[in-house]
């Protein structure tokens, strides 16, 4: 039986950065810097195309600032991929050293790559940043890689195990770092928000719904890479183990939970609320949201991050993506 993608729409008509083939070139030579990883995992790298990624998704930001976004969007994957896979034993000393880092502590000198390019993606955040920016930055980032040491009971094991599909979609939320890429949004786009206003319930719920959008969104196109892997932590896998049930109507039921979270995103955006003299700042932040779950969006079809899937049309030369870059 054949399986039946949906196509995706989005708040969103989607720009490129018009510094996407530079940073492009940029991530190559960063990927290639990486010393400590494999030779075959840096040909998947770039195949990725995350410069796509990072262009889509932020395509208001000044060079600077992508190169901030760029960075990170790479380290996260190369991070993922290099210790992801390991017991939680092994990663949580490795994980407390990113906080560290995180919270100032350099660029350990004798390190791999991956402890320093950390290190740099915080200088070069802290030109834009506020003092609270950088901190809910760090306790995004703290919230994944708790959520990865969580995975590691249920992945990569010789026997696979699954949370329910309950416990499963705030764990999700966490581990594939929405939290973090919707706060270096903030400082991709200039709209770096007051922690009051941060802290606002608007704020609060808009981020979430993206979150959740990005995170099940990130599932259907990785289901059958990340069950080939030995990963848990798809929303596919989860129900399907749950339900016992076919890969379609796994797909049916994780399609219909995007869905509503896709319409509080849209209700949220169509009801902003009077912020005062904050109100233009909010409503720029807002649009920032739309084009992330877009430019994900486009990132996922575009890229051969998951493998070529037919099904989802993936292809570099997509004309349905290319008639929104050119």
């Amino acid at each position: 039986m054949s399986i039946v993608f949906p196509r995706f729409h989005y708040p969103s008509e989607g720009k490129a950065n018009p510094f996407m083939e530079k940073i492009n070139a940029q991530i190559t030579q960063w990927i290639n810097e990486y010393t400590c990883i494999a030779d075959d995992l840096k040909k998947e790298l770039k195949k990725a195309q995350f410069g796509y990624l990072s262009s889509r998704v932020f395509p208001n930001a000044s060079y600077e600032q992508l190169t901030v976004g760029s960075r990170y969007f790479l380290w996260v994957f190369v991070h993922d991929d290099h210790w992801g896979p390991l017991p939680a034993s092994e990663l949580k000393p490795i994980c407390d050293n990113l906080v560290d880092i995180l919270n100032g502590k350099g660029r350990r000198p004798h390190a791999n790559e991956i402890y320093q390019q950390l290190a740099i993606i915080r200088e070069e955040a802290l030109p834009y940043a506020t003092p609270d920016w950088m901190k809910r930055f760090t306790a995004d980032m703290k919230d994944y890689f708790d959520a990865m040491l969580t995975d590691a009971a249920y992945s990569y094991n010789a026997t696979v195990t699954y949370p329910s599909l309950e416990e499963y979609l705030p764990l999700r939320d966490s581990i594939c770092g929405a939290r973090s890429t919707a706060t270096m949004g903030e400082l991709c786009s200039g709209t770096i928000l007051p922690q009051a206003i941060f802290e606002h319930p608007y704020i609060q719920a808009i981020r979430q719904a993206m979150v959740r959008i990005l995170g099940i969104r990130n599932d259907l196109s990785s289901a059958f890479k990340e069950k080939a892997d030995r990963e848990a932590m798809n929303i596919l896998l989860v129900i399907q183990q749950e339900r016992k049930c076919g890969f379609q109507e796994a797909l049916d039921i994780a399609c219909d939970l995007h869905a509503k979270a896709l319409e509080e995103l849209l209700r949220l955006c169509a009801n902003v609320p009077d912020f005062g003299a904050l109100t233009e700042l909010i409503g720029k932040y807002v649009e920032q949201i739309k084009l992330q779950t877009e430019g994900h969006n486009a990132w996922y079809v575009y890229s051969h991050r998951y493998g070529v899937n037919e099904n989802e049309q993936r292809h570099y030369n997509n004309p349905e993506i290319l008639s929104v870059v050119l």
